[in-house]
């Protein structure tokens, strides 16, 4: 990943660091090499902007690159349920390979963690290699074998939904002629077991047993609404308890976009507290 940040310099005059008023931009090109790049952007939020929109370029040359370089495979006969005449065809893994670094510049590096993984299962699974051999009937016997294992609903649909945004992704760039499973149907999802919110009694239960530092953290689900994954990545410097708010910050969210929370007199004052001695008290013990 690429570093957007501003140049330092000498003055000659007083002989102190000063920084530049513009960002610049680093990346690595399409042949290896690491190039700085200039902007014009005197905020960081859009250097970081044109950063991505530089590395897109770049993987978008990657992908077509390896497209000419790759030898393209005749569809075996022994992938049955295809129709259509004998052609040349491009292997499912061959396109994961290609789409893999785009997804990388436009997803959380969590998510494509996640989009990696379930490609690298689920495409050994099937009965087709090819994109051509590929049919709604693979998907079909891939889903039935999962649901005769065990698997929920909707873990199926997360995996067949990657695969299909794969192949969309694809026909968009002009590397397949078409989806060959965009009329995909998702499982009916049941859930297997029914949930309710906490009543206020056994919430004032919880937190009356819970541990200090688990009570922080049922607290603050209560009480802001945040996700896991957001409060797993809250910092000390996103409370401000002089005016008890928390801020999510946009890296963190779901949607991109940052957001101010109030939080409760009663969860201030036990931040407050827990930050000023717990903490402090944990430090001496894990030195000791």
């Amino acid at each position: 990943m690429g570093t957007a940040f501003r140049r330092s310099y000498r003055d000659k005059k007083t002989g102190k660091t000063k920084r530049v008023r513009t960002y610049s931009i680093k990346f690595q090109n399409s042949q290896g090499p690491w190039v700085t790049e200039p902007t014009e952007a005197v905020q960081k939020h859009v250097a970081q902007r044109l950063l991505g929109e530089r590395e897109r370029e770049v993987h978008q040359q990657l992908a077509l690159g390896l497209l000419r370089n790759t030898p393209l495979h005749p569809i075996s006969a022994s992938e049955p349920g295809d129709t259509r005449p004998a052609a040349s065809a491009i292997l499912l893994e061959e396109l994961r390979d290609l789409y893999l670094p785009s997804v990388r510049v436009r997803l959380k590096p969590s998510t494509a963690k996640m989009y990696q993984e379930v490609l690298g299962y689920i495409l050994p699974r099937l009965k087709a290699q090819t994109v051509p051999g590929l049919t709604l009937q693979h998907i079909e016997q891939f889903m039935q074998d999962r649901l005769k294992g065990g698997t929920a609903p909707r873990t199926i649909n997360i995996q067949v939904a990657v695969l299909n945004r794969m192949l969309n992704w694809a026909e968009k760039q002009g590397i397949i002629p078409g989806n060959p499973i965009g009329d995909w149907q998702p499982l009916r999802e049941v859930p297997r077991r029914k949930r309710r919110a906490m009543l206020p009694e056994e919430v004032r239960q919880l937190l009356a047993v819970a541990p200090i530092h688990r009570r922080i953290v049922y607290a603050m689900f209560l009480a802001s609404g945040v996700r896991r994954g957001e409060l797993l990545q809250l910092e000390r410097s996103d409370l401000d308890l002089e005016r008890g708010m928390l801020v999510v910050r946009p890296e963190l969210t779901k949607s991109g976009k940052g957001r101010r929370v109030f939080l409760p007199r009663g969860l201030v004052d036990l931040l407050r507290e827990y930050l000023a001695r717990d903490v402090q008290e944990r430090t001496k013990r894990q030195d000791a």
